[in-house]
């Protein structure tokens, strides 16, 4: 017969041995935790030293993509059609936050949001025009949060795609911006002084037209990387490691 003291020392020192390790491991998780946290804290605040209000986001894909045989071949697609990283377009209005149009209306959400909902991100800055005009593109940009999303401009971006020449019947067109907007229209709305492309509509504008324009230029890039990101800007200011929190 088994020592039934033995046994019970065995166990409760098993048990012991495993609550050791649970807690070693929570312990080890808390600091990893802490430690993105740190990190993306000094990521945003570098990165938000050098946003101004109206610079423009052009982000790339989402993150959490399908990876099922129809997101790919629609990643393909709109990858030849607009470019990885001209997928989205979104204004900095400044202490934080971003102001953007989907399928959800316009809304405005913190910086920390939106790079982290993407896999990369350049920042645009409309050098031609004046800082109090850029400033009055943010206002103008947050004064149109709530504001539907102009689903049938979709439809005319691609017309226009086909070719810059071919008129847009209205029913592909909302031109009111107060009725509808598309991500990349309501950045275009919002600097009336520009004209980013002569042979398309504002409300019609696509991010790649924002990128190409001659009045904006790229200020900073950013970019994920597997489970962390990278933050990097074209005059090779160093990158800082951005945890995923």
């Amino acid at each position: 017969m088994p020592d039934t003291n033995l046994v019970k020392r065995q166990l409760k020192l098993k048990l012991s041995q495993t609550q050791e390790k649970v807690m070693r491991g929570k312990s080890k998780a808390k600091a990893k935790f802490n430690a993105a946290k740190m990190s993306t804290g000094q990521t945003l605040k570098h990165l938000r030293s050098r946003l101004r209000s109206g610079d423009v986001l052009l982000g790339g894909n989402p993150r959490g993509e399908s990876s099922g045989v129809f997101d790919k071949l629609y990643q393909k697609v709109s990858d030849g059609l607009l470019g990885k990283s001209n997928k989205h377009a979104a204004m900095y209005v400044g202490k934080g936050n971003v102001v953007e149009s989907g399928t959800y209306g316009t809304r405005k959400v913190r910086l920390k949001k939106f790079l982290r909902d993407r896999r990369s991100a350049s920042i645009m800055r409309a050098h031609t025009s004046s800082n109090q005009e850029r400033k009055g593109a943010a206002k103008f940009a947050e004064s149109k949060v709530g504001t539907p999303y102009a689903t049938k401009n979709i439809v005319g971006t691609l017309i226009k795609f086909v070719h810059k020449k071919i008129p847009v019947p209205s029913v592909f067109h909302e031109k009111n911006v107060n009725k509808g907007v598309i991500c990349s229209g309501l950045v275009a709305h919002s600097y009336p002084g520009i004209k980013i492309d002569k042979d398309i509509p504002k409300g019609l504008t696509r991010p790649s037209d924002i990128r190409n324009s001659e009045n904006f230029k790229q200020v900073h890039h950013y970019e994920r990387k597997g489970k962390s990101s990278q933050f990097s800007s074209h005059n090779n200011v160093k990158g800082f490691r951005l945890g995923r929190g």
